[in-house]
């Protein structure tokens, strides 16, 4: 053997998989289970959880957040603690979390924290079936580092969870693991079912042979909601009134408001930014290796259903539902520029770490501070409560959560202000009411306090201004801000 040969086989020995392909690529074998590589991904995973902690939510976000917050005691689809479809393994994971010592609205965001290990995890686990090992870690933490995965995963809510569940069984149908990828599946579902598209298209690329495991993840957590539901009959009708709302009155989609898919590529831009384009141009640079793709074409077949969905059947103003498009995205392009750069995958995914970083800046400097919600409701704990009334929108539902002392009552137009606030005509002595942003304020009634969104945190339009009423007037027609989920 020469000195040259010699020397490249104990390069490929150090790295995963230890043979190696024209290019440099390693192919899996014994030595990925050697060496320690299952600690450092543990390894991995301890710290892309342990970076989301130190922002982990003192309170709920919104009124959905609030209705999760009061799943933790008593699941209750009728009086939506939570919403249908229910959530049921977002749940009870995150009673999990609790039972384990986590205050509740930690305990909401934990689930998303272990999403993000796992998925982060199986991106690296992924590359290194095709790769060397440092191009995996690289590619787990590309992908962890992505700004609206990031703080995705603070929120007190389990879009992230599905997102990075998705993710998961991605790579592992991927890594040709096609029983764990079917339970990923059906988990993804359990915790957010309008993942349902990207999930379809993965149940199909699995082996026929894993849809009976794939049927049974499914069962383990529909058998228990539908019981909970007070009956399959029960669970079809309230998700069907549910359905019916989101597409015909309050959910704000294409059926009722049209396509926006201007406001939906803003939210490409703002919630991707920097750190996407970075990757997609590394990618599109890499993409004359003479390695094979490890990203096959179901994938993107996945990421093109849910991004279709999105546009029809999910509400733009709130950006959370890009979540899995991005977390799809992020992770496959992440795959792809580790497995085809070869020596340019370093400096690549630094950059993409670099860029992330920039954007996450300011959205992890307000993480400290509260929701404009749960900032109203803490404002409210600190004015006197006798004789204190608020009409508002969706925020009602977090005030009468976190300051229950307070009468908060929810309208849909500013004419209803004064029934619900004066019932029989007697006014309370304090008459506050809350809108959004950029929604018309009540004519005659003076600002007393504003709460803004925080950045990278919050949708747009979602800060909170109060106005008082010092005296009864007159309020037009029209419609209130906030009033809609």
């Amino acid at each position: 053997m020469s000195t040259s040969a010699a020397t490249a086989n104990a390069h490929a020995a150090t790295e995963p998989g230890g043979a190696t392909e024209p290019g440099g690529a390693t192919e899996p074998g014994s030595a990925t289970l050697l060496r320690g590589w299952p600690w450092v991904l543990v390894g991995l995973g301890v710290t892309v959880a342990a970076s989301r902690v130190p922002w982990l939510p003192s309170a709920p976000w919104d009124h959905d957040g609030a209705n999760f917050a009061r799943a933790l005691d008593a699941f209750d689809l009728a009086r939506h603690s939570p919403h249908a479809p229910g959530y049921p393994v977002y749940v009870a994971a995150a009673r999990l979390a609790r039972l384990l010592g986590a205050g509740d609205a930690a305990a909401l965001a934990w689930p998303n924290l272990a999403g993000a290990a796992a998925a982060a995890v199986a991106v690296a686990w992924l590359v290194a079936r095709h790769a060397g090992r440092s191009a995996a870690i690289a590619a787990g933490v590309a992908y962890a580092a992505l700004p609206a995965l990031w703080l995705g995963d603070l929120a007190p809510r389990p879009d992230a969870l599905a997102a990075h569940l998705l993710v998961v069984a991605a790579s592992l149908l991927a890594a040709r693991k096609p029983a764990a990828a079917a339970l990923a599946v059906a988990s993804a579902l359990g915790v957010r079912l309008s993942v349902w598209p990207a999930a379809l298209a993965m149940a199909w690329a699995l082996p026929r042979g894993a849809w009976p495991l794939l049927a049974a993840g499914l069962a383990a957590w529909a058998v228990p909601l539908a019981a909970l539901a007070g009956g399959p009959n029960a669970l079809v009708d309230t998700m069907a009134a549910f359905g019916a709302g989101h597409f015909g009155h309050w959910g704000n989609t294409a059926a009722t408001a049209g396509l926006r898919l201007d406001q939906w590529a803003v939210h490409m831009a703002t919630q991707g930014g920097v750190a996407f384009a970075v990757l997609a141009v590394a990618t599109w640079a890499a993409s004359r290796g003479a390695r094979a793709a490890a990203v096959p074409r179901w994938w993107w077949a996945a990421t093109a259903a849910y991004a279709a969905w999105i546009v029809v059947g999910q509400n733009p103003d709130h950006p959370r539902h890009l979540w899995p498009l991005l977390a799809l995205v992020g992770a496959g392009l992440s795959v792809a520029i580790a497995v085809r750069a070869s020596r340019a995958t370093g400096p690549a995914l630094a950059g993409v770490a670099a860029a992330a970083l920039v954007q996450l800046a300011p959205g992890l400097t307000a993480a400290g501070q509260l929701s404009p919600d749960a900032a109203l409701a803490r404002w409210l704990a600190d004015q006197p409560a006798e004789s204190l009334a608020l009409a508002g929108g969706s925020e009602v539902g977090v005030v009468r959560l976190l300051t229950p002392t307070v009468r908060a009552l929810r309208v849909e137009r500013p004419a209803e202000i004064a029934v619900a606030l004066a019932p029989g005509g007697t006014w309370p002595r304090t008459a506050l009411v809350s809108v959004r942003d950029g929604q018309a304020a009540p004519a005659g009634w003076p600002l007393v306090a504003r709460f803004a969104a925080r950045p990278g945190l919050d949708a747009p339009g979602m800060g909170l201004r109060v106005f008082a009423r010092p005296r009864p007037v007159a309020l037009a027609q029209g419609h209130l801000a906030g009033d809609n989920p």
